[in-house]
């Protein structure tokens, strides 16, 4: 194992700004290699004893970044490349610099390595989404991508191109975007580029303007009544987990991540505790009290039940292709000809949910940190407005 530390302006010598370079120093069986933060200081910003630059906590994070980013591909490199590591194998990691902190790969070249680098802990689809949106970018520019090349200019003509050239649609340019952005943000956490030059800083890809597809509440019904032939009983699990995920308003992601840790007993019943996928906010839950039957018990609980482990493995261990695909069988013998995916659930969920419960409460239950958010769940029909209405005492 390596030794890293964490070193400032080793040459003694400053720049003409009077600034100087903090690096990462890797030392590894009598040998050193050198590693720029793209963290620049006056001698009297750095505290040496305890290596880091006074108050600054952006600074510091960066040089925490890459630190941690050399640690990493360090631990990881035997397991992707089937050999001991070795400090000249730095020269693979796509943030490698030279000893005077200047890059020497393009973002391009960052951007392909990055995407093997994250190949194995992704499925196949989504390495091969992203493998589109780096192809498509090399099109567009014709050539390798420097850091420089990466302005609000730059972005605005790729979203061009992706609606002109490619012909694709507003929801696609958007996902497109997402991918690019996420490896500009690691490209800048990386020291690579300046967080001042973002492109994206002031760039917003359009969103497609239409009304997510819901079920009415007497399709859920008939779906909660569905006979599912014997021949096709595997089909059953995925009804299931379409129905868990709209009686606890879940995400995919978290339905696909839930275990039974996330089911906490208490003095009144089972509560679902689970820290969000996307958005890292708590969910507590009480599926006690959430879509109870006829005699009182809930129906998320009665599923969960069914699918109980006798570990810590995901209670529904399916991948999200694979639910969506199942799914659209499930369908077919409902005769709902409806697009309906699993997200369809939780937008589903909530839309019936607020027709019981007040806004606030649901904003609750679903993990929503704004009202606003919940509000965009909603997907209530003209005949939603006649009934609540009716039931209003003039």
């Amino acid at each position: 194992m390596a030794t890293y530390r964490t070193v400032f302006n080793r040459k003694n010598k400053l720049d003409k700004n009077n600034l100087g370079l903090v690096q990462i120093e890797a030392l590894h069986l009598g040998q050193r290699r050198y590693f720029s933060t793209g963290v620049k200081i006056k001698p009297e910003q750095w505290n040496e004893s305890k290596k880091e630059v006074k108050g600054s906590s952006q600074s510091n994070q960066r040089i925490r970044a890459k630190r941690q980013e050399l640690e990493d591909f360090e631990l990881t490199f035997a397991k992707l490349h089937g050999r001991p590591f070795r400090l000249a194998d730095f020269d693979l990691l796509a943030e490698q610099i030279t000893n005077d902190g200047q890059p020497v790969q393009t973002f391009t070249a960052y951007f392909k390595e990055q995407l093997e680098l994250d190949m194995s802990g992704v499925e196949i689809e989504t390495h091969q989404r992203k493998l589109r949106v780096y192809n498509r970018l090399l099109q567009y520019h014709g050539k390798s991508v420097g850091f420089a090349d990466l302005t609000y200019s730059f972005i605005v003509g790729f979203d061009q191109a992706l609606r002109n050239q490619h012909n694709l649609d507003v929801e696609t340019i958007r996902k497109a975007h997402q991918i690019l952005k996420s490896y500009v943000n690691r490209a800048m956490k990386s020291g690579l580029l300046p967080v001042y030059v973002d492109p994206y800083d002031q760039f917003r890809a359009k969103r497609k303007e239409s009304d997510k597809i819901i079920l009415a509440e007497q399709e859920v019904r008939n779906l909660e009544q569905l006979n599912i032939p014997a021949h096709k009983q595997h089909l059953q699990f995925y009804l299931d987990a379409w129905l868990l995920a709209y009686y606890t308003t879940l995400r995919i992601s978290d339905l696909t991540t839930l275990r039974l840790r996330h089911l906490v007993v208490t003095e009144k019943g089972f509560q679902l505790e689970k820290k969000q996928e996307k958005t890292k906010r708590s969910l507590n839950i009480p599926l006690w009290l959430l879509h109870l039957n006829e005699i009182g018990e809930s129906k998320a609980l009665i599923i969960l039940r069914r699918y109980w482990p006798d570990n810590d493995k995901p209670i529904i261990a399916r991948s999200h292709f694979q639910l969506n695909k199942r799914f659209k069988e499930v369908l077919k013998l409902a005769g709902i000809t409806k697009p309906i995916t699993f997200h369809s659930a939780r937008h589903t969920g909530i839309t019936h949910l607020v027709k019981k419960l007040p806004v606030p409460i649901v904003q609750r239950i679903a993990g929503h940190a704004k009202i606003q958010t919940t509000m965009q769940y909603l997907h209530l029909t003209n005949q939603d407005v006649e009934q609540a209405l009716e039931q209003v005492k003039w």
